[in-house]
């Protein structure tokens, strides 16, 4: 890639489009994608690298202890773990349904 462009995209803090669109652009040739392709994908690219870092730097400012996921969580063997994974997906709140998580006392 050329210099002044790099330049530009750095100055316009479009860093991951000045890291990749070489790269980009050489894919894109190959498989003859249009323009519009080629920009819509670096564009999801910056977008996708943007988010993933504002989480990292949320994650950071929290100061959690331990970082888990679901994934590594234990379970307990009354807990629905398909329900659980589900309700982590966030599709109820688009729906505009209600969750209520009941337990005892001390469960957390």
């Amino acid at each position: 890639m050329s210099s002044p462009l790099r330049t530009l995209l750095h100055r316009l803090r479009l860093g991951y489009m000045a890291q990749v669109s070489e790269a980009h652009d050489a894919e894109s040739l190959k498989s003859k994608h249009s323009s519009l392709d080629f920009l819509g994908a670096l564009v999801d690219g910056e977008l996708a690298t943007r988010e993933n870092k504002g989480l990292t730097e949320r994650l950071k400012a929290a100061r959690f202890p331990v970082t888990k996921t679901l994934d590594v969580f234990d379970f307990q063997p009354r807990l629905d773990v398909k329900l659980m994974k589900s309700l982590a997906g966030c599709e109820f709140v688009e729906e505009k349904e209600k969750v209520i998580l009941v337990g005892q006392p001390g469960t957390g």
